[in-house]
């Protein structure tokens, strides 16, 4: 009679050690997406500075498109 509490308390027993390993599991995956957000976040920071130092060099060489140009040039008359 007393041996099925035992092993019920026994298994309750690895159900808590492993709930305690799956809380470890998710607070670390939780932490490597929070260092991936960062992470992408400063690589879009870095895209950003390219694409405007890219549109400066391409309106240096006079790349840019004719609408986008005329545009500039009225700006900078004002």
């Amino acid at each position: 009679m007393l041996e099925h509490p035992r092993a019920i308390r026994s298994d309750l027993s690895e159900v808590r050690a492993d709930v305690r390993d799956i809380k470890v599991r998710v607070t670390n995956i939780e932490e490597q997406i929070g260092y991936l957000h960062s992470a992408v976040a400063g690589l879009n920071r870095r895209l950003d500075r390219h694409e405007d130092r890219l549109g400066r060099i391409k309106t240096q060489m006079g790349l840019v498109d004719g609408g986008f140009r005329e545009a500039a040039s009225e700006f900078k008359h004002d």
